[in-house]
């Protein structure tokens, strides 16, 4: 791989776009002071390819600018000369793809998923991110420890490199897996103690027990038959004798019927006498009464007209009265007419002479409104240009109000920024202290943790020692009697307990080393925990500590812009709001001069407002403008007068209108009385034609009452009659119907009564047969006792349950049976399964065994500290001009010098430089033969590696050597970057590229190049 093109935004310290080119570059440098973040390219770039980090993994928000709420990096690489291209943004929800570049320009998507695009890196490049980070970006400091350091550092190193931790987590699993075997078959052997009914014996018990059971359900089984004939006989007897019984209630009831039937038959026939003898008496009542209904009818006839007469009389007499009244109320209204028009020519001439007095005022009113409207508006024109101060004053003030809020806000925010350095600094000291005191806590629990491991595995050691020396008790654990022996094959009667304190001691030891060593474990993981944290903390107050003076002098830039000095912005602001509240004095005096030139107009407005209907359709301009209380005075006496003249025309025509009105009303009045007059002349001739058409008066008028009352009463007594007949005449009807139902009733009676008896002998006869039937029934079945219909059911039920009782006993017992059948079947299963995990527990111990770190750990370490170093030396030798190469002797590395008769020393002789070079060869044999000795593949060539810092330590000649290193290392196609803020490093090194940081921000910068803030923004959307 080998990157071509790298794109951030918002990525850490970079928030604005920022572009990295790696195309043309052989050997070039990322410089920049401390903090400034060159290390952030890496991680960037790390972050593009596997959408992690080392120093914070996946937690990558915390990557994101300070103040931004998304990053974004996009990174062009080459694999065997294709190109592709991979976008990540953050938070994930913003998408990522990888794509793949056509042979004619454009981009084709290869993944547009993370999970997708991790597994394409992963397969493209060849290495994950774990190899990646230790392969293609080399911290020098860490290949210089292992270069110098001890041996116990040393197989750390190569411990974390080739990932040889795994092996150690597999031995633990072994263990694991051997101490869960030896619990399973311990299990097994005491679930097979506690099969005890799975013995020969047991089950010849259990198979006799079923037998016996088995013969007395066959037994039961035969009587069972008798007994349900004898209970269904028993059924029978009960249901004829209940028949019996209910056959002879019936007779007897039957007879009971009948003889209720002929006394109902005897009530019926007297009460039909009853009622004809009543209807013969009402017949002859009604003869005798001797009722005339048409005589009837004439006297009613002759009592109407008398009637009618009477009436006439009253409504003729009513007539003349009502003709009398209507001739007087004529001549009054005639009267009252005449009076009321004198009245209303009167009104009418007061109503014009007040007329004329209104429109001489109303011509004094409109004048005196022409000189209000006249000083009305001179009065607006004095207000609006108050008001024209009034504003001029408050924009004024307000430009010092904002002038004085602005030195304020600035005042603060210096204020603030400096309490925010002096904070950062105080964090940024604590938080470094917090570290170191981390790293050396993590430094003392690793060497905790190897002391654990290292005494673990003497334990593990000394336990295999005495196993080998007490062989007798490795072949008997686990053994029961009857197992075969393992030396003899014969089965094995009795087992001796086997004394030995030494393997018990060597037991007990090795579970102390565990248990000391899980809680180092512990300790080094907590430790590491605090240490990771601590060195987040540590970064972020140094950060701060960049920041705060950036944001320090882009407030005293402020300020000059202002053009106030930093250090007098109180007492500018001071100033400012002093000038404001002057302007604010003279906005208040232009507004108390507005509101009284607007009262006073206001107030004319009001008073002529209040005439302005009287003034409708008047010319009230060209008046001239006065004194206020002289205009208001004239104003007001003009409008008084008018009102008064007003309200007197009001009147004389309201006087008049009524008067007309009072005129109309008396003449309507005297045509109204002449109708009235009319309507009673006729209604008088028509009572009159009415009286004479009754005729006159010839019959007498007591003599016609006193026969009509007569005649009314025989009616009332006829029609009496009348009901009581027809009454009776029903009666007599239902009666008859009666004496028949009754009659019908009683044959009936007596015929059920005769068939009921025949029922009654047949039933006891049954009755009879039934209960032989049972008592053969009950000698059948051989019970003791006389026949009893009621003890049979419970004789059977009691059977029955005697019966299943016995099914139950004899389905347990099977049950009983074929649970020892499967129990010793189990039992032999469970023997064959207690052998295979011993078998299994012993495979995983020896594993164990194997994969410490004395073994194979150990025998790996060896193996890869001997091929780094042959491919290690080879470089050196090319690097160092043929001088030295590497060798191991005693699990440290040396050196062999060919210009001093191959002499072997020790690597911690050499120089500075030398050093620099000895361990930039052995991180280049690492980077390339890493996926090869760890298992992740063969050996490869990288076609780029970063080596970020290493130079610190070096003086002038060191630092000569390891840049003429770098420059034979660069020698071919491969892309060398190397990362310090040494500025020695940036002068050797021309084709170089320089972070700036400028305040919480970053931005590249090449020399000879137009800068990045001046140049078109590089980062776009994706193709």
């Amino acid at each position: 791989m080998r990157p071509l093109r790298l794109e951030v935004r918002g990525f850490t310290s970079f928030k604005e776009p920022a572009t990295l080119d790696f195309e043309h570059r052989r050997l070039f440098a990322i410089t920049g002071p401390t903090g400034a973040g060159k290390s952030s390219l890496l991680d960037a770039m790390t972050w593009a390819l596997y959408g992690q980090v080392p120093r914070v993994g996946r937690e990558t928000r915390q990557l994101i600018t300070h103040g931004a709420k998304a990053m974004a990096v996009q990174f062009e690489f080459s694999v065997r000369g294709t190109r592709y291209m991979v976008s990540r943004q953050a938070p994930a929800t913003l998408g990522s793809r990888l794509q793949r570049q056509r042979i004619d320009g454009s981009w084709e998507l290869v993944a547009d998923r993370v999970q997708q695009i991790d597994a394409s890196i992963t397969e493209l490049i060849g290495l994950d991110f774990s190899t990646f980070t230790k392969t293609v970006l080399l911290p020098q400091g860490a290949f210089d420890e292992f270069l110098r350091g001890d041996v116990r550092d040393r197989r750390a190193i190569l411990t974390g490199l080739l990932g040889l931790e795994r092996y150690e987590q597999a031995g633990r699993d072994a263990r694991v897996r051997a101490d869960g075997a030896r619990s399973k078959a311990d299990y097994a052997r005491e679930q097979i103690e506690r099969l005890d009914a799975a013995t020969p014996e047991a089950m010849a018990g259990l198979e006799r027990e079923h037998a016996t059971l088995a013969a007395s359900v066959e037994r039961l089984g035969a009587r069972t038959a008798l007994l349900v004939a004898l209970a269904e006989d028993a059924r029978a007897s009960t249901d004829a004798e209940s028949v019996a019984a209910r056959a002879a209630t019936a007779d007897a009831e039957a007879a009971r019927d009948a003889a209720s039937a002929r006394d109902a038959l005897a009530r019926d026939e007297q009460g039909r006498e009853a009622v004809r003898a009543a209807r013969d008496r009402l017949d002859g009542e009604q003869a005798a009464l001797g009722y005339d209904e048409a005589e009837h009818r004439r006297l009613e006839r002759e009592a109407q007209t008398l009637e009618q007469r009477k009436a006439a009389l009253r409504a003729v007499a009513a007539a003349e009265a009502e003709q009398r009244e209507a001739i007087e109320g004529v001549e009054r209204a005639g009267g009252d007419a005449e009076r009321r028009r004198g009245e209303a020519d009167a009104a009418d001439a007061t109503s014009r002479q007040a007329a004329d007095a209104q429109q001489a005022a109303l011509d004094a009113l409109a004048a005196a409104a022409a000189a209000s409207l006249a000083t009305e508006r001179a009065l607006g024109e004095a207000a609006n240009a108050a008001d024209d101060r009034r504003v001029s004053a408050e924009r004024a003030a307000a430009e010092r109000d904002e002038e004085a809020r602005r030195l304020a806000a600035l005042d603060d925010r210096l204020r603030t920024q400096h309490q925010v350095l002096a904070a950062a600094e105080r964090e940024h000291a604590e938080a470094t202290v917090a570290r170191d005191a981390a790293e050396a806590a993590s430094k003392l629990a690793s060497e905790r943790l190897g002391e654990a491991e290292q005494q673990r595995a003497e334990r593990a050691e000394a336990l295999e020692e005495a196993q080998r020396q007490d062989a007798a008790a490795m072949l008997r654990q686990g053994l029961q009697p009857g197992d075969p022996c393992p030396v003899c094959g014969e089965p094995i009667s009795h087992i001796d307990p086997h004394v030995a304190p030494e393997l018990d001691a060597a037991r007990t030891a090795l579970e102390a080393a565990d248990r000391a060593l899980r809680e180092a474990r512990g300790e080094h993981a907590s430790a590491a925990t605090t240490l990771a944290t601590a060195a987040a903390d540590a970064s972020r107050a140094s950060d701060a500590v960049e920041r705060a003076p950036a944001e320090l002098d882009a407030v005293r830039g402020e300020a000059s812009q202002a053009g106030v000095d930093a250090d007098a912005l109180a007492d500018a602001a001071t100033q400012a709001s002093a000038a404001a509240e002057a302007e604010r004095a003279r906005a208040a005096d232009a507004v108390a001069e507005r509101d009284r030139a607007g009262a006073t107009g206001s107030r004319l407005g009001m008073l002529r407002a209040s005439i302005g209907d009287a003034l409708a359709g008047l010319e009230t301009g060209g008046g001239e403008p006065g004194e206020f209380e002289e205009v208001r005075a004239v104003l007001e006496a003009a409008t008084e007068a008018h009102r008064s003249a007003s309200n007197d025309a009001a009147s004389a025509v309201e006087r008049a209108r009524n008067a007309a009105e009072q005129s109309r009303s008396a003449a309507a009045s005297v045509e109204r009385a002449d109708e009235r007059r009319a309507r009673a002349d006729g209604e008088l001739a028509r009572a009159r034609e009415h009286l004479a058409a009754l005729g006159a008066a010839d019959v007498d008028a007591d003599a016609v009452r006193t026969a009509l009352a007569a005649a009314q009463q025989q009616a009332a007594r006829h029609r009496e009659i009348e009901a009581a007949l027809a009454t009776a005449r029903q009666e007599l009807a239902a009666a008859n119907a009666r004496v028949e139902a009754a009659s019908a009733a009683l044959a009936r009676a007596e015929e059920t009564a005769t068939r009921r008896a025949d029922g009654s002998d047949a039933a006891r006869a049954s009755a009879d047969e039934a209960r032989q039937r049972l008592a053969e029934a009950w000698a059948a079945a051989a019970v003791e006792g006389a026949p009893d219909a009621a003890r049979a059911p419970r004789i059977l039920d009691e059977h029955r349950a005697a019966v299943a009782a016995c099914e139950r006993e004899c389905d347990l017992a099977a049950q009983r049976l074929e649970t020892a059948r499967a129990d010793a079947e189990r039992a032999g299963q469970m023997r064959a399964d207690a052998a295979t995990y011993d078998g299994n527990a012993q495979l995983a111990d020896n594993l164990a065994r194997e994969l410490r770190r004395d073994r194979f750990i150990a025998y790996v370490q060896r193996e890869a500290m001997h091929l780094l170093a042959a491919d290690a030396g080879e470089r050196l030798r090319t690097l160092s001009s043929g001088r030295y190469r590497l060798v191991v002797r005693e699990e440290a590395f040396w050196v062999v010098d060919g210009f001093n008769g191959d002499e072997r020393r020790s690597v911690k002789t050499l120089s500075g430089g030398e050093t620099f070079l000895a361990s930039l060869a052995l991180a280049l044999a690492l980077s390339e033969r890493l996926p090869e000795i760890a298992g992740r593949g063969g050996a490869m060539s990288l076609e780029s590696l970063f080596l970020d810092e290493g130079f610190g330590a070096l003086d002038q000649d060191s630092l000569d050597t390891a840049i003429g290193g770098l420059e034979t290392l660069a020698g071919g196609q491969r892309l060398v970057g190397v990362i310090s803020h040494i500025p020695e490093v940036a002068e050797r090194l021309p084709d170089r590229v320089e972070v700036v940081k400028n305040g919480a921000s970053s931005r590249l910068v090449t020399p000879g190049v137009v800068p990045e803030a001046e140049a078109e923004p590089s980062l776009s959307a994706t193709p």
